[in-house]
């Protein structure tokens, strides 16, 4: 048993240093100082530490996956970086809601790098070939036990849970519980995971659009990321790994103030829970007040700089003497300096 515990860290650990070079070099386009920062904000982490390594959560070999495929994407290495995913997919089945916004990417990309048609429809069929072939291999073993009904189970798990622990779903059950039937079954588990849904869905449906480029792609699946963890009916503070690399990449400084707050929030809940587990207002504590932080916290920065921007004075424009308005255009040279007149101006002297 402890060797298999030293074997599991062992694996966080260089799945943690190998995410740390790659995200160095997704870094390149940023300035040296934000890239630095996004380094040792990675690093020193106090929730990839504890929850990454020491505990050795599945999450930090898919974020080193997920950097696998930006760094890929980003050399023009399309397909290899959709078998990456796949693989990020298939061992964290939440990176799910992350396969359609890559599709629209990998069209789009892939209609840029191959102009012919037969060459673009042979790497679509190598594509759905090579899909269909890996889930296949991964399911096929747990096929006899499950069948269809238990893989669609597991499936369904990604969005919904039969209880609800330390969410907002479960906070807003607690204040709400006293009230009218018909009000606790608004907020019924079933409701609540069509909501959850629709939001998803909308979202995902404005990312397909706005993805135009690899910076978009990395900061829509961050944004898609962050609300499955948000609204899912178990809140886990592990889930906030994978945002935060993405918008680490992406040097989104306002998502990032948030992300870092919801870890300040993801921490506490983490240790109140291991001395008082159960209490059901810590999806509150953990979720809404970092959000209503960071909204006060961009109210203020906002007005701020309009102030500061009322306070500073504009310099005035001074006009220039002996010119008019229209100075700034081309002028007409003087009478004697064109070349038709310099024969007259011999002449004259």
């Amino acid at each position: 048993m402890g060797w298999q515990v030293l074997g599991l860290r062992l694996l966080g650990s260089v799945a943690y240093f190998l995410t740390i070079a790659l995200l160095w070099q997704l870094t390149k386009h940023l300035k040296p100082e934000w890239r630095i920062s996004a380094v040792l904000l990675y690093a020193w982490n106090p929730l990839v530490l504890a929850l990454g390594i020491a505990q050795m959560h599945v999450e930090i070999v898919v974020i080193c996956l997920l950097c696998v495929v930006l760094w890929c994407w980003l050399r023009g290495a399309l397909l290899v970086g959709w078998l990456f995913l796949l693989l990020a997919m298939l061992m964290y089945p939440p990176c799910v809601v992350l396969l359609p916004l890559c599709a629209g990417f990998f069209i789009r990309e892939n209609a840029l790098w191959h102009a012919s048609r037969w060459r673009h429809l042979g790497q679509w069929t190598l594509l759905c070939v090579l899909s269909l072939f890996a889930l296949g291999l991964t399911y096929l073993p747990y096929w006899q036990g499950w069948g269809g009904g238990g893989l669609f189970q597991q499936g369904q798990m990604i969005f919904w849970s039969p209880e609800a622990h330390a969410s907002l779903e479960a906070g807003l059950l607690a204040l709400i519980r006293g009230h009218p039937g018909w009000v606790v079954d608004m907020w019924h588990p079933s409701w609540w995971v069509v909501g959850e849904l629709v939001v998803m869905a909308c979202f995902l449906g404005f990312s397909l659009w706005l993805a135009q480029t690899l910076e978009l792609l990395a900061f829509c699946a961050a944004w898609l990321l962050l609300l499955l963890a948000y609204l899912h009916p178990v809140y886990r503070p592990a889930s906030l790994l994978l945002p935060l690399v993405l918008l680490l990449c992406t040097g989104s400084w306002r998502s990032l103030a948030l992300l870092f707050l919801l870890q300040i929030g993801a921490l506490a809940t983490y240790d109140y829970g291991l001395q008082q587990p159960g209490w059901e207002l810590a999806g509150l504590l953990g979720i809404c007040l970092p959000f209503l932080l960071w909204g006060w916290g961009l109210c203020i920065h906002a007005a701020w700089r309009m102030a500061r921007a009322r306070s500073v004075p504009e310099e005035p424009i001074k006009p220039r003497r002996g010119l008019s308005r229209f100075s700034s255009r081309l002028s007409r040279p003087g009478w004697l300096s064109r070349p038709s007149l310099r024969g007259f101006k011999r002449n004259v002297t």
